[in-house]
């Protein structure tokens, strides 16, 4: 069955003020750590409205107006919160880890975590960011230090998952299969688990496959991951790169420069890898041609 090209992306978000982005951040930390703050000052702010009402018309107005003001600010502010987290998880798709890296300061604050919870969070995001940057054992570090537990259940699988990811890619390659397979019998087991997510865990383990010489079974996994809709083209093209990798390993040279060119028409460290793969061979990197696979 042929593979075609599927480019996925994500609209790159607008440039905002960087005032407002700091101040965004810091009223989401605010929120996280301290919500009560918000409903202490925006009750004494009530409260003198209402000890004012029998007051002159124009005290009543001013303070109606400091409170419309502040309501209509923290609105403003909540909303460009929003943003922040809409645009890390369009620079994690995108594979930006500079921009991953910048957002995460401004959301996760600065000094050390208050809670157990924030700091699990903080440990994924960090090692996650690290797994962009292709600093695969510091990532496999983090990620063991996870307490998978205090995660959310839907959560669990995908942590587990990027371990064994970056397992396999550190040197350790027959125990990060074993933990990516450990990962999707997780995710089978937890009912809804959504489609998308479960794509993420296909990968990883196909990739784990190749890295591991269990180069048939890459390639059934990696074509049928593939063939299907589901990550960003920097993933894509890893699976891509890594399945060529497995068919050049079978002998099947053809399928494997088809799977090159395709890994060269997305983005990412894997897409620049085949692009100099097919280079080196003096093949034409940019070929439209869909592969069938074998």
């Amino acid at each position: 069955m042929p593979i075609e090209l599927q480019l996925n992306t994500l609209p790159k978000q607008p440039p905002t003020s960087p005032w407002l982005d700091r101040l965004a951040g810091r009223t989401l930390v605010l929120l996280r750590r301290r919500p009560s703050v918000f409903l202490v000052a925006y009750g004494l702010q009530f409260a003198c409205l209402m000890l004012a009402w029998r007051g002159p018309v124009w005290l009543k107005l001013s303070l109606a107006v400091v409170l419309l003001g502040w309501v209509l600010g923290f609105l403003l502010v909540l909303r460009q919160t929003f943003k922040l987290s809409r645009r890390l998880s369009v620079a994690f798709f995108h594979g930006d880890a500079d921009e991953v890296a910048r957002l995460r300061v401004m959301i996760d604050g600065s000094g050390a975590p208050h809670s157990e919870h924030e700091h699990q969070g903080r440990l994924v995001g960090h090692a996650e960011e690290l797994l962009l940057r292709e600093r695969w054992a510091e990532a496999a570090e983090l990620l063991n230090a996870v307490k998978r537990e205090g995660l959310p259940p839907l959560a669990r699988p995908g942590v587990l998952s990027e371990l064994g990811y970056a397992t396999a890619l550190a040197g350790r390659a027959a125990h990060g299969v074993s933990l990516a397979e450990r990962a999707l019998e997780e995710a089978a087991a937890l009912p809804g688990y959504p489609e998308p997510r479960r794509w993420y865990l296909e990968k990883r383990l196909g990739v784990a496959l190749a890295v591991a010489h269990r180069h048939l079974e890459a390639v059934t996994t990696l074509g049928a991951v593939l063939e299907r809709s589901g990550g960003s083209d920097h993933e894509r093209a890893s699976a891509a790169y890594h399945l060529a990798q497995a068919y050049r390993a079978l002998g099947a040279l053809e399928f494997s420069t088809q799977v090159l060119k395709l890994a060269a028409r997305l983005s990412g460290p894997c897409a620049v890898r085949a692009q100099a793969a097919l280079t080196a061979q003096g093949i034409e990197p940019h070929s439209q041609q869909p592969f069938a696979r074998a």
